[in-house]
């Protein structure tokens, strides 16, 4: 499980905002002037941030994250995915 303000989370979310604004900057470019190929580096590229987003979901599927009501903790993965 990872703790949501350990330095893996502060690591992951600043990465995570540099492919933010990657792909709000990038994206638009791309959709208008290129045209992707298996073959471009650039492809490649933005697959990488595709799965990084994708990766995400996993993160957050192990984040422990604190029950106002309960007053505690909660670190089960069946509780964290209902929520």
């Amino acid at each position: 499980m990872i703790e949501p303000h350990g330095y893996f989370m502060a690591n992951w979310n600043l990465y995570l905002m540099l492919l933010m604004a990657f792909t709000a900057f990038i994206t638009p470019y791309e959709v208008s002037f290129l045209e992707t190929s298996p073959e471009d580096a650039f492809y490649w590229v933005v697959r990488v941030v595709d799965l990084s987003f994708f990766l995400d979901i996993a993160v957050n599927l192990n984040l422990i994250f604190y029950d106002e009501n309960a007053q505690k903790f909660v670190s089960r993965r069946s509780t964290i995915a209902l929520r």
